[in-house]
């Protein structure tokens, strides 16, 4: 039972990794496209945009991309290392539990809970998910 937990918590966290790092990899050109298909991710980051624009940081959105893919992709692989390790497990289960904490902060704060309900529980439901992992398993 807790090898097909395991299994299924680190292959949805990847999917969700992996649908995020899509969209922070296209082109400026090419994000309606991406709006279209991912429209949650999409508007999370479009949100995020507006929100650094108005606290006055000049931060092009590219760039910041850049970034977060980059790290996006070290959490991808640290998952795919957690199958087998299990101290890489942990800190799969650390990592995902802030930023899905982060995530919901952040719906919730740009006001898209409202817009995107069922997303929003989602990422509700996995925070809680990892942080019921992270309590019922010992350092």
């Amino acid at each position: 039972m807790n090898k097909a937990i395991r299994i299924t918590v680190l292959t949805g966290f990847i999917f969700f990794l992996a649908s995020h790092y899509l969209v922070m990899s296209i082109n400026k050109e090419y994000f309606p496209v991406f709006a279209y298909l991912y429209p949650f991710v999409a508007k999370v980051w479009f949100e995020s945009g507006r929100l650094l624009l108005s606290m006055n940081w000049n931060v092009d959105l590219e760039t910041l991309f850049k970034a977060i893919k980059y790290l996006f992709l070290l959490n991808i692989a640290i998952a795919i290392f957690a199958f087998k390790y299990q101290s890489f497990y942990r800190i799969i289960l650390w990592i995902g539990a802030i930023l899905f904490a982060c995530y919901l902060l952040a719906l919730l704060f740009l006001g898209l809970a409202t817009i995107y309900p069922i997303y929003t529980v989602c990422i509700a439901f996995a925070l809680a998910i990892f942080l019921f992992l992270i309590k019922n398993k010992p350092l």
